[in-house]
């Protein structure tokens, strides 16, 4: 392993072992941590969890089929899991969307980049929704206009800049079909697709945007479960703070706080943003819901301990189907690789 792969798996754990000695020098820490648990809402956690998931696989198949290709609901739930369990142990969300990408492009090897363009778009569409619940919530709210602190009052307005070039990003995309984009943008294109690497990519992919423009319901219907898998997230964070603080934050706070937090998993972290989203959601604990020190990282950790347990669920789809898996993984290290040697020659 080479010496930044280390620190990619060293430093996460650290972050979490310094705020777990941090939050124990705090006697409401231990108050919190020696107190009942209530073992339903975290078993409702779980569920919400998993709810979650489902949706978010959902929204995959559609942006599959919306597509034409051949893929069955079935493959999708497998493949769902799969690639969470990848993204929970490899680096960011990178190693489940090769995998996911992998496999529907060995079931259509003339239409692969159809097949890669889905999961890009899942993931855009993924990250809007996430952005955009978060800015909704922090406008309904109100907390924008008088934040808790100058932190929080910086973060309000990131998000709405992101969200607002996002929402610009996408509407260009989706525009890039009509006739006036066709006139101001056909040159270009035209030119680009003549470069025989740069064409062979941007034509397929072209094509795929055209798909997802000419059936707008289906980009629509996927932000809005995305949405819904963004509040069950929130959800599942409220009902383990409900098991294991006292006097947790409600489920509106939870709305703001816990879409913040997750923009964390996005970052190239082993582990779904292992110590970065801790580390947030005690910070916004603390601001946005007034917990005492240590909850908000006490509920964090109850949050990994759920996703521990749907990852168990996806390593045993794995166990069932290891030598598929393995030889999609090898194909896409294989292909990573030799992408790679190209750009350097």
């Amino acid at each position: 392993m080479t010496c930044q792969g280390i620190l990619r798996w060293t430093i996460p754990p650290a972050i979490v072992a310094y705020l777990v000695y941090d939050v124990q020098r705090q006697d409401s820490f231990d108050q919190i941590w020696s107190g009942e648990k209530n073992w339903t809402l975290l078993g409702v956690a779980l569920l919400a969890f998993l709810a979650a998931q489902l949706l978010t696989i959902a929204r995959w198949y559609w942006l599959v089929r919306a597509l034409d290709l051949p893929f069955r609901w079935n493959d999708a739930v497998r493949l769902g899991f799969l690639g969470y369990l990848l993204t929970f142990v490899s680096l960011g969300a990178v190693g489940g969307d090769l995998l996911k990408a992998f496999f529907v492009a060995r079931e259509q090897p003339r239409r692969r980049i159809e097949a890669f363009a889905t999961v890009i778009v899942d993931r855009i569409l993924g990250l809007y929704s996430l952005l955009l619940l978060a800015a909704v919530s922090i406008v309904v709210s109100g907390i924008w206009q008088s934040p808790p602190s100058a932190a929080v009052g910086i973060l309000c307005q990131t998000v709405f800049g992101t969200t607002a070039v996002a929402t610009i990003a996408i509407l260009f995309l989706l525009s890039l079909g009509g006739n006036r984009a066709q006139g101001f943008f056909g040159p270009l294109f035209d030119r680009l697709a003549r470069i025989p690497k740069v064409g062979a990519v941007l034509k397929p992919l072209a094509g795929a945007v055209q798909v997802y423009r000419r059936d707008l319901p289906t980009v629509a219907t996927s932000i809005v479960v995305g949405l819904l898998s963004q509040f069950l997230l929130a959800a599942c964070v409220w009902a383990i703070a409900g098991a294991l603080l006292p006097n947790a934050p409600s489920i509106g706070e939870h709305v703001i706080l816990v879409p913040l937090a997750l923009l964390t998993t996005v970052l190239p972290l082993p582990g779904y943003g292992l110590g970065a989203f801790e580390m947030a959601v005690e910070f916004l604990y603390r601001h946005v819901g007034s917990s005492a020190a240590g909850g908000g990282l006490l509920v964090a950790l109850g949050f990994r301990l759920v996703m521990v347990v749907t990852a168990m669920i996806s390593a045993v789809i794995y166990a069932t189907h290891r030598r598929e898996v393995g030889d999609v993984l090898r194909e896409a290290h294989d292909e990573c690789e030799r992408l790679a040697a190209s750009a350097n020659m």
